[in-house]
């Protein structure tokens, strides 16, 4: 059992309640010489200085503001971007003239700027011709690879605007999807037939960047057959020739790189035929030129993988766009029918 304490020590008096003047140094409320000035003599184990922990708080508050500011910045730049919002986008207003009977035509550039590839390209074309069907129209990346966004098609009146979005499943510009978005677009016009001319006016180029949940293109193998029974008429009385043509025309992705063509032609004597291909971007090789004999029926079966077939000259040629096959009876007397013809493009 304890003690009992005894009476305090002579002098002893019990501090006065509450805070005293001064407090916590009485007197002069400094503290003694050698003691911080923001020392707190309530803390015990001599804790840090308040002035140290103020600033210990203030920068951790600094770094906690940096440290959200920078995730902001990288969600931000990391953040998917809008499919339908531009990322570059070019016109040109000056009108050009299309040269007559030329297989070199006009081309005009619009140079875009930016980091990106092509998720999406919108473009718009407006021209003037008297038979807008002698005209191919082609679109080349800066990449260099090709598209054909106008093909000998048959318009009524002079004035033809093209609107086409790579968007679109059937769409020739899905051939540029993927391309680098920087650098010289170039729109090429030719006019492949003789005596009329035109103009064109102004053309527009969108692209826009590619969303996340869009797989990028691949290449595609594209077949297309037609049985059109057209009649291939024996020269007139002067020696004109008329040709019948027709037309498979082709869709999806990527440039030729395997061309197989079947061609069926009833005809009493098949010497007197030429046969021509011509791809999406205006180039023809022959197939077929006073080949055969007394045979009443030709059937043609070639491949671009065969070395020396004339159809090696149209492998890179844009797989999208119209194939024409035109037959030719050259020699009067006998007649004959493009029964059918059929096209594979592997690309």
């Amino acid at each position: 059992m304890s003690e009992p304490l005894g009476p305090p020590p002579s002098g002893w008096h019990p501090p006065p309640a509450g805070p005293q003047p001064g407090w916590p140094y009485p007197g002069t409320g400094r503290p003694p010489s050698g003691v911080p000035a923001d020392h707190h003599p309530g803390s015990r184990g001599g804790g840090p200085p308040r002035r140290y922990v103020d600033r210990v708080v203030i920068a951790l508050v600094v770094a906690l503001a940096l440290a959200a500011a920078a995730i902001a910045v990288i969600l931000l730049v990391n953040r998917a971007p809008d499919p339908n919002t531009p990322i570059a986008q070019g016109s040109s207003n000056t009108p050009i003239a299309i040269p007559d009977n030329t297989t070199i035509g006009v081309t005009d550039t619009i140079t875009l700027r930016g980091d990106d590839t092509v998720g999406r390209l919108d473009v718009v074309v407006e021209l003037e011709h008297t038979f807008p069907s002698e005209l191919t129209a082609v679109l080349v990346s800066p990449a260099g690879r090709e598209a054909v966004v106008y093909a000998r098609a048959a318009q009524t009146g002079p004035r033809v605007r093209l609107t086409l979005s790579s968007g679109d499943a059937a769409s020739p510009l899905r051939n540029l999807v993927g391309e680098p978005v920087a650098g010289a677009w170039r729109l090429t016009l030719r006019d492949g037939i003789a005596a009329d001319t035109g103009t064109l006016l102004r053309w527009e180029v969108t692209a826009y960047p590619a969303a996340d949940d869009v797989p990028s293109p691949a290449p595609e193998r594209a077949m297309g057959r037609s049985t059109p029974g057209l009649a291939i008429p024996d020269p007139d009385l002067d020696g004109a020739v008329t040709d019948v043509t027709d037309r498979i025309a082709l869709s999806g992705y990527g440039t030729a790189e395997r061309i197989i063509v079947t061609v069926s032609i009833t005809h009493g004597y098949s010497r007197d035929l030429y046969v021509e291909l011509q791809s999406p971007t205006g180039i023809s090789v022959v197939l077929s030129q006073s080949v055969g004999g007394l045979e009443p029926n030709i059937t043609l079966t070639l491949d671009s993988s065969v070395p020396g077939s004339p159809l090696n000259a149209l492998v890179g040629e844009p797989l999208a766009g119209p194939w024409q096959l035109t037959v030719r009876d050259q020699i009067a007397a006998d007649v004959g029918t493009l029964d059918s013809w059929e096209i594979t493009v592997t690309s």
